[in-house]
């Protein structure tokens, strides 16, 4: 009976050419009701059925998603042959196959959770709902199973997504031009025989403008508010400017695109996540000129990420070292520095209202507060303007979904990082003061008492 041969007949030319293709990365991205998860689930199905012993890692935001619509659309499918795929429940869900094969079902919330086994296939379902760049990275990085002959299974990874705005998708499936990543769209209006009547219409009534392109056209547009930088110009960079570095250093944790030269002044601009984990920590090296020598990145621990610092600040000519102190983390990190002896960091002017009585004193570290929008509005002007040189094509992604929220404040849009613009807007600031040669920026930071 697992012999039994299923013929596919795909509801739009959008699904079929999704299903059809070979491209090593994928994006399948539609309208809602366009039948993504649908699409994706018999691409799924296809493969396990062409590569007996496969193992798929099939991935949605969480688990509330996956059990409510990704499972249920992978136990449809795979109940066209009965007794093909045995699904199994609780805290770590699968479908096991007849022919030896596995399906894992596992949430992105925690993208780190997901290292571990090597896959043939990946599929993330619903992505742009929720998981992250990171979650993508992690997941390529599990492509490397082999097959019973000795060379590898398929090995590709595709989405199934409706767009939500200018994300990490957009600038890995849009911006760039590579010839191992495909993008195909198509409408919710093309799967319109497999929707309740007057659905499509009824939606294109009540959506409007852009939101309707975004929901039904399957279109990547920026809802939320405009970029913050010049987005041609972004374009240009990648395609002209970046590179990969001379050196992956320090198990992948620092990339080196410029060594130093003697005599050069170099700063290091520090961008700290939250204590305790869930976020990037990013430093940048840029030498006097602007161009990027060095970036450390990663969801690295505290003391390894500080030790890093000193270490490669002191090979650039003991780089003045701009800490961002916003959060415990920095404050954590500025006292590593300071017990490593780190010869060369940035203090900034702080009033102290204590008792009516004002004191001024010098301490360690980048407060950004007050500053934020000084700092990331000359960094857009250097950027706009070529004065930096950006070789990390990471850093142009996390630029082109940097944007205007709602509340007027610029950040990343939801589902993407922004350690590494924050990381060179600071080591711009830095470039620009040359502390110890010139004047120094205030950066206020008062501290409330009762009396």
């Amino acid at each position: 009976m697992n012999n039994q041969t299923v013929k596919v007949k795909p509801n739009s030319e959008g699904q079929d050419r999704f299903l059809k293709s070979e491209a090593p990365r994928l994006a399948g991205v539609a309208g809602i009701g366009g039948g993504k998860t649908f699409a994706a689930a018999i691409k799924s199905f296809l493969l396990c059925r062409a590569n007996k012993g496969i193992m798929g890692y099939v991935t949605a935001p969480t688990y509330k998603i996956m059990n409510g619509a990704t499972i249920p659309m992978y136990k449809e499918i795979f109940d066209w042959i009965p007794g093909y795929a045995h699904f199994v429940g609780g805290d770590s869900p699968e479908a096991r196959l007849s022919d030896g094969g596995k399906i894992l079902f596992r949430s992105t919330d925690k993208p780190d959770t997901l290292r571990g086994p090597t896959a043939g296939f990946v599929h993330m379902d619903e992505a742009a709902a929720g998981s992250n760049h990171y979650s993508f990275n992690v997941l390529l990085g599990r492509l490397r199973q082999k097959n019973p002959k000795g060379g590898f299974f398929p090995c590709q990874l595709f989405i199934s997504t409706s767009p939500k705005g200018l994300d990490w998708i957009y600038t890995e499936f849009v911006m760039q031009d590579r010839a191992d990543f495909e993008l195909v769209t198509w409408s919710t209006k093309d799967n319109q025989d497999n929707l309740p009547p007057e659905y499509y219409n009824t939606l294109m009534a009540q959506y409007k403008g852009k939101f309707a392109e975004q929901e039904l056209e399957g279109k990547f547009l920026l809802l939320q508010g405009d970029c913050m930088f010049d987005v041609p110009n972004l374009e240009r960079t990648l395609k002209e400017d970046c590179r990969p570095p001379k050196e992956i250093l320090e198990h992948g944790l620092v990339s080196m695109w410029k060594e130093p030269v003697v005599g050069r002044k170099y700063v290091m601009g520090a961008d700290c996540a939250a204590r305790g984990g869930g976020g990037m920590n990013c430093a940048v090296i840029l030498d006097e000129f602007g161009e990027e020598c060095v970036e450390i990145w990663g969801e690295v621990a505290e003391d390894t990420y500080a030790e890093l610092m000193d270490k490669y600040g002191r090979i650039y000519n003991n780089a003045l070292a701009g800490v961002e102190v916003n959060a415990t983390a920095g404050g954590w990190i500025v006292n590593t520095l300071k017990k490593l002896d780190y010869p060369k960091m940035y203090r900034r002017k702080v009033e102290h209202n204590l008792h009516h009585t004002v004191e001024v004193e010098q301490e360690y570290g980048w407060y950004t507060g007050i500053n934020r929008e000084t700092i990331l509005t000359a960094y857009k002007i250097a950027v706009n303007r070529n004065q930096t040189r950006i070789y990390n094509a990471e850093a142009i992604k996390e630029m082109r979904s940097f944007i205007s929220k709602p509340s007027g404040k610029w950040e990343a849009t939801d589902g993407c990082f922004d350690d590494r613009v924050m990381a060179r807007a600071i080591a711009w600031r830095m470039r620009q003061e040359k502390q110890g040669m010139g004047s120094v920026i205030r950066s206020v930071k008062r501290l409330v008492t009762t009396c």
